[in-house]
């Protein structure tokens, strides 16, 4: 028998009740105040609205259990799960199972096998080492490449400041083009900029940038900017082995991408860079300065200017063998790179020098 049900109200002391808007059937177990609810079923909360198949519905305790699937929609998006639980007095919703969290406006959505809702706090936090998946809008394909997600050990997400916050064995992710390890991650949705705490590391193709703290900003799916505040070190791998390595290390770094390469690097506070064949790390050629700005071409460093009590040491070879060293001081100096090595020294300003140590290596 089909029953319809358009209102039953649970009236207490506080405003806005729980209420049953539909049901195909269901069943009551004497003056218990307990009911089993089947098919299509709907309950409203204030903002809050649960679609279930099955629930069990205590009327006295304000308490519903759902176990035909369950989905709950609230303003700022929607949350679908195996199986869940809400109390009413509380405003807290519980959900187990296949656990999937979408925003109203298409641009993620997170992953797990339980989720709790806070309705007074507008909060999600997400159990079990969730995956939060971050799109275009409209644009919910998880297998693209161009998709970014974040996972933690646990994850929690504002639905006022669009903030989302990840904890230990932090990832941020974009296919084979971008990975970040870190402890602490924080994702804000409206401006399109990622924190990262707790020495994060970054890695993209044979770059990798690390550092005390990390902000990376993304615009139009791509990485357009890290900034690392504190110990920043930035490496350039070879592409195959025993080719030529670059580094940089400064109190902040900042690296500038374009199509997902560097396209300028700025390193301030006791900034020094180093370039040198991967089997020549006892003599890499150095630059150091108050101040680095190094120039990329499809992600190769083409030139660099170091400027305040700047400083170069460049070494020579021939067929292999070490013969010296040239340092060259001046309040800037401009570096011209070929395959990654230094090629070309101009000193710049009112104090320059250039000193050779002879054709033995010290």
């Amino acid at each position: 028998m089909r029953v319809w049900l358009l209102c039953i109200s649970i009236l207490w002391s506080q405003s806005k009740p729980l209420v049953l808007e539909h049901a195909d059937s269901l069943d009551a177990k004497g003056r218990t105040g307990n009911y089993t609810l089947y098919g299509n079923v709907r309950i409203k909360h204030d903002s809050l609205v649960f679609k279930t198949n099955k629930a069990k519905w205590d009327t006295r305790r304000n308490q519903v259990y759902f176990s035909g699937g369950i989905q709950i929609l609230h303003p700022a998006g929607k949350l679908s799960a195996d199986r869940g639980f809400y109390d009413r007095n509380t405003g807290k919703a519980e959900a187990y199972g296949n656990v999937e969290a979408q925003d109203s406006g298409k641009t993620y959505i997170g992953k797990t096998n339980k989720a709790v809702y806070l309705k007074k706090k507008h909060q999600l936090d997400l159990f079990g080492k969730p995956k939060l998946f971050v799109f275009e809008v409209d644009s919910l394909d998880t297998t693209k490449i161009d998709t970014f997600i974040m996972q933690g050990e646990k994850m929690r997400i504002h639905d006022d400041t669009k903030m989302a916050y990840a904890w230990e064995n932090v990832s941020f992710t974009q296919g084979d083009a971008l990975e970040i390890q870190c402890q602490e991650g924080i994702f804000d949705n409206s401006k399109g900029k990622v924190i990262l705490k707790g020495n994060p590391k970054a890695r993209m193709g044979d770059y990798h940038i690390s550092g005390t703290t990390m902000n990376a900003s993304i615009k139009n799916k791509a990485l357009e900017r890290i900034l690392v505040v504190d110990n920043g070190h930035g490496l350039q791998k070879p592409k195959r082995d025993g080719g030529d390595l670059s580094e940089v290390y400064a109190d902040t770094l900042e690296v500038v991408f374009k199509t997902g390469k560097p396209a300028y690097l700025q390193a301030y506070g006791q900034a020094k860079g180093l370039f040198y064949p991967e089997k020549e790390k006892d003599n890499r050629n150095k630059i150091e300065g108050v101040k680095i700005r190094m120039n990329f071409d499809k992600g190769e460093p083409v030139d660099a200017v170091v400027s305040g009590q700047a400083k170069a040491l460049y070494h020579y070879f021939s067929k292999e063998k070490h013969l010296g060293e040239n340092e060259a001081l001046g309040d800037s100096i401009k570096i011209r790179f070929e395959k990654r090595q230094i090629e070309a020294i101009e000193i710049l300003g009112n104090v320059a020098s250039g000193i050779y140590y002879g054709k033995e290596k010290r």
